[in-house]
């Protein structure tokens, strides 16, 4: 099935750069749930039954054989969804990706809350992706941006889905999401959020801030709830002191690459498109309507 990208990778790599420079993991402390409101599917409009998710990717290629204990885990887990595509891939609208995004997006965000089971472990996540895919995980981070995506079929009434890039406040941790119902709408970069719902899988781009541009990987998850944490209440949890305190580093340095940024355009000097820039869209809704806007025809 031929689809729309998802997100090119020199804009994923701006999305992640914007952040700052890369850290190391960081603990996500406890938050007060705030679940976004919950919009069940259309009576009428049945989810499909899922197809191909044994080996091949809907007749386009073949894929590489999983082993015994990876596929015996894998194929009971949200009707065998997570079998035709492979970590490391890139963005693909496959039966099993649409099928996943369909079961995730029918729990009401408290019954998904009550399945998360663990914190995401960033570096364990990258190094051993099988033994997180199917698992319902919780991330903190600041979205970085955010813009709507246009299915090849849409699923139910949605003719979108969501995409955004959560990372730390000093840009470590960067990882991409979807999620079928519109998000709330949170300042970009500025409002720390929690993150519920099902590592897919990895995903490989190709950073391309050169002319030879390194091969990145980013975890993968389909989520249901994004949950704004209540940093005043928070403040009373040393482990989110210490999180606030960070993000407020992290803010510094976002100010001095805008700062960077803008006198390499007053000298004329190469910046990537896409790039962050000072005028960046300041929440959600900012940014799905300039990405909107970006996209109806010239008059």
């Amino acid at each position: 099935m031929n689809s729309q990208p998802r997100i090119w990778p020199s804009a994923l790599c701006a999305l992640l750069a914007a952040f700052g420079p890369h850290a190391a993991a960081q603990e996500t402390p406890a938050a007060p749930q705030v679940s976004v409101p919950f919009k069940s599917a259309p009576e009428s409009a049945q989810p499909p039954s899922a197809e191909n998710n044994s080996g091949a990717l809907d007749g386009a290629r073949t894929l590489a054989p999983l082993d015994e204990a990876t596929r015996a885990r894998l194929e009971p887990l949200f009707e065998g969804a997570l079998l035709d595509t492979r970590n490391g891939d890139d963005f693909l609208e496959t039966t099993g990706y649409r099928r996943l995004i369909e079961i995730v997006s029918s729990y009401t965000p408290e019954e998904v809350h009550a399945k998360v089971t663990r914190d995401l472990d960033y570096p364990d996540a990258i190094a051993h992706p099988e033994n997180w895919q199917g698992e319902f995980v919780r991330v903190r981070g600041l979205i970085g941006n955010m813009h709507a995506v246009k299915l090849a079929r849409p699923i139910w009434d949605h003719p979108d889905v969501y995409q955004g890039v959560l990372a730390q406040p000093d840009g470590a941790e960067g990882l991409i999401f979807e999620l079928l119902d519109a998000p709330p709408d949170v300042r970009l970069r500025e409002d720390v959020v929690d993150l519920e719902g099902v590592f897919y899988r990895t995903l490989k781009y190709q950073r391309q801030i050169t002319k030879y541009g390194k091969t990145q990987t980013a975890p993968y998850l389909i989520v249901r709830n994004i949950t704004l944490v209540d940093t005043k209440v928070a403040k009373t949890d040393r482990g989110a002191v210490d999180y606030i305190a960070k993000i407020l580093i992290g803010l510094g340095v976002i100010y001095v690459v805008f700062r960077v940024v803008t006198l390499l355009r007053k000298q004329r000097v190469y910046v990537p498109r896409g790039a962050a820039e000072p005028d960046a869209p300041f929440s959600v809704k900012d940014a799905l309507r300039e990405r909107a806007n970006s996209q109806r025809d010239p008059p």
